[in-house]
């Protein structure tokens, strides 16, 4: 199960990244274009960008290392960042009249509903898939080092212990 949780996370990740990249080749030209008129929602288009590139990233990295820190990082720094933009949807401080985001464009496509409610069901199904494989990995990281000699401890040692130090088993 877990090879092909792992492959859908990578195929995933891929498609995170392949997304972020285009995000930033998108937003970077037209946010130095309106940088001057607005400001702050230049930067902070910049930055949802870099942080969901490094996400992205990160969860790419711990699938190819087998690493979940690096999935629970990248999930954590992705959820932040999903709740952030839908935050400011929501309060419709992306949507500026003066300047049109590629997000704002990517979420009102077809309409004001069914964007925003594929992305959510997209995002929760990502998101799902990675707390599974990070769950996945970290049982099989503690299965192996219960099955490691160096911490294995007999059924006698776990007995001496249980009975106290100074009593002898036969």
């Amino acid at each position: 199960m877990c090879c092909s949780i792992r492959a859908a996370v990578f195929y995933l990740s891929s498609i995170h990244i392949y997304f972020a990249i285009t995000q930033l080749v998108l937003i970077l030209p037209q946010a130095a274009n309106s940088f001057g008129e607005n400001t702050s929602v230049s930067v902070l288009a910049i930055v949802f960008a870099l942080f969901f590139f490094s996400a992205g990233f990160m969860v790419f990295r711990g699938a190819d290392e087998e690493s979940h820190t690096l999935i629970r990082t990248g999930a954590f720094l992705l959820a932040l960042i999903i709740v952030a933009r839908f935050a400011l949807l929501y309060f419709d401080l992306i949507m500026v009249e003066k300047i049109k985001l590629p997000e704002a464009s990517f979420l009102y496509a077809y309409g004001t509903t069914v964007p925003v409610i594929f992305t959510c069901i997209l995002y929760i199904f990502y998101l799902a898939i990675l707390f599974c494989y990070h769950n996945e990995l970290t049982h099989l990281e503690n299965q192996a080092q219960c099955d490691s000699p160096i911490n294995f401890q007999s059924p006698r040692h776990l007995r001496q212990s249980q009975a106290g130090s100074d009593s002898i088993i036969p």
